[in-house]
């Protein structure tokens, strides 16, 4: 193996440890969005009065803070610009499940 083959496997694996976290972004990110629809869900269900399953999907919505929390916690896991901008939208999404879990705690 010549130093040319190594400075091109050194490459190939700087493209893909980026690509690798490329997609990580993009599935935390698409794991925020749909911890927000649950949070409509579970909002809808305590229209609906259906407290017990706005409590289930509240449930749910909290097992799913808490892996996005672990994924963003763990160094190196995205890069630091993409998780500046996911740990923005968790924080915003866990804003959210307080005030749901806040009206609950008036509805009970």
């Amino acid at each position: 193996m010549g130093v040319q083959d190594s400075d091109t496997t050194i490459r190939e694996h700087k493209v893909l440890l980026e690509r690798g976290a490329t997609i990580r972004s993009e599935a935390i990110r698409t794991q925020i969005k749909s911890v927000l629809t649950f949070c409509n869900l579970a909002e809808f269900e305590m229209q609906q009065q259906s407290m017990g399953e706005a409590r289930t999907i509240l449930s749910k919505i909290r097992t799913a803070m808490a892996r996005i929390v672990h994924h963003l916690d763990e160094p190196g896991h995205v890069s630091a610009e993409a998780n500046t901008e996911l740990q923005d939208m968790a924080a915003k999404a866990q804003a959210r499940v307080e005030q749901i879990e806040n009206a609950m705690s008036g509805h009970s």
